[in-house]
């Protein structure tokens, strides 16, 4: 069995093998005659830059059921997210003692592996399993530095006796950062732990491209799973630069870096709005400026943009240390081209048209780099550095502050208590009857924040 640059995606296992259903999501692999025991020989088989992803079996192995297969190797192969009745992904059951155990190398195992040991009844016994791995990213396992045999599960539930969950070195435990968009969202990220992780020897003759036609080797070693990324080592790492000019840049220029002094932020404020109180859905201009001796005083009144300077805004939940911020919570902001009077050696950036997705109060502040992004300065709404907490920008986002902003039929009316959109903010709320025929009054109450139309609201 050779299999080399496929895919296998949400798959379903129906496979019925001597009276067992839903094995193996992708592949089942079995190597022996249910009927009689005989081990099958001479079937080896090499899985090569191949992806296991969103497979499930009913029963045992949402990707892979190895039972007492002889002689497999997996190279370069990505398994994620496939699942079986019990969570599982590989499932491997028995193996003979005179064949090799079943080895995964360069390989990605963001999935859970366990084992089938034990009688099952019905004439169905396994014995122990045997596995090796080398340098792959194995979920649980602690990696090579701590290796640890526990990652590995019983479908059973019961104790498991096999020992044979070899590391042969390289092996790693850390979140693979898929590049999880695109055509090949399971392609690693250039920050991956797996880029150039792998071990070029381990690497199948013949094989020099990887599942999509990419070069299998980029940057010198190869990388764990089926991709390979266009990971390049930076040019300033290790970095180039000293002296005066300590902090390396990556650019364009023909030696791919240029060299900076070490510039730091000397002030920065949130500039508008320092409050903010309106709709769920509400769109807001927001600008912030910065002072970077050096750099933002190079023209007065006028921003200077350069690639060391970067600036965001972002907001969380009111009262959530800004340390606690969530990086998706984070966009970034522009620089304001269209100059100030005012602005004297201070450069303003901004965020136009920003929404307000969520109803309810929140801390939001401006934050800037003067060395690209590696290190940030937080602002406040008075220039405090550092920043005071308690003088962060703050935004009430209601759920309605007029009643256009209701939409349902049902609740057409914006409160003017709670800012919320309600059934009915309109009553009565004073009756006076005076002497004589027809001398009464009723007072109507619009609890609302807007005026009602009354032309179809009925007395009676």
């Amino acid at each position: 069995l050779t299999i080399n640059n496929s895919f296998f995606d949400d798959n379903q296992a129906t496979v019925n093998v001597s009276g067992l259903s839903s094995l193996g999501g992708a592949i089942s692999m079995i190597g022996l005659d249910f009927d009689n025991g005989t081990p099958y020989e001479n079937v080896p088989a090499r899985i090569t830059n191949t992806v296991f992803v969103n497979n499930t079996a009913g029963l045992w192995g949402g990707a892979i059921l190895n039972v007492y297969y002889p002689d497999a190797e997996f190279t370069n192969c990505t398994f994620y997210n496939n699942t079986d009745g019990s969570g599982n992904s590989i499932v491997h059951a028995g193996a003979l003692p005179s064949t090799p155990a079943t080895t995964y190398k360069n390989s990605i195992i963001w999935d859970d592996v366990a084992i089938l040991e034990g009688d099952l009844g019905g004439g169905f016994v396994f014995g122990p399993s045997k596995m090796s791995f080398q340098n792959s990213d194995v979920m649980g396992s602690g990696g090579s530095s701590a290796w640890n045999v526990a990652f590995v599960k019983s479908v059973m539930g019961g104790a498991i006796t096999t020992t044979d969950f070899v590391d042969n070195g390289g092996n790693i435990d850390a979140d693979p950062l898929f590049d999880g968009a695109g055509l090949n969202p399971h392609m690693i990220t250039a920050a991956s732990p797996c880029a150039n992780a792998g071990d070029n020897s381990l690497v199948p003759i013949g094989i020099s491209k990887d599942i999509i036609g990419n070069s299998r080797v980029v940057g010198g070693v190869v990388d764990m799973g089926a991709y390979e990324s266009s990971f390049v080592p930076p040019v300033c790492d290790p970095n180039p630069c000293g002296g005066a000019t300590p902090v390396c840049f990556e650019d364009a220029t023909p030696d791919g870096y240029t060299c900076y002094p070490d510039y730091s932020i000397g002030w920065c404020v949130i500039q508008y709005p320092k409050t903010f109180e309106g709709a769920v859905g509400d769109k807001v201009d927001i600008y912030g400026r910065v002072w970077i001796d050096g750099l933002t005083n190079t023209t007065v009144d006028a921003t200077d943009v350069h690639p060391l300077v970067k600036a965001q805004f972002g907001g969380a939940p009111a009262g959530t240390p800004v340390e606690n911020w969530a990086s998706d919570a984070l966009v970034n902001a522009d620089p304001n081209m269209a100059g100030g009077a005012d602005w004297d050696n201070n450069d303003e950036y901004m965020v136009l048209q920003h929404e307000m997705k969520n109803i309810g109060e929140f801390d939001y502040a401006f934050r800037f780099s003067a060395d690209a992004g590696k290190t940030w300065t937080v602002c406040d709404t008075e220039g405090n550095m550092p920043y005071h907490t308690d003088k962060l920008g703050y935004a009430a986002v209601n759920e309605c502050m007029e009643n256009a902003d209701c939409t349902d039929p049902a609740k057409p009316l914006c409160s003017a208590d709670t800012y919320s959109c309600v059934n009915n903010a309109v009553f009565f709320s004073e009756y006076i009857e005076g002497s004589g025929t027809g001398n009464k009054v009723l007072e109507i109450y619009n609890g609302s924040t807007s005026a009602v139309n009354l032309s179809a609201y009925t007395l009676s």
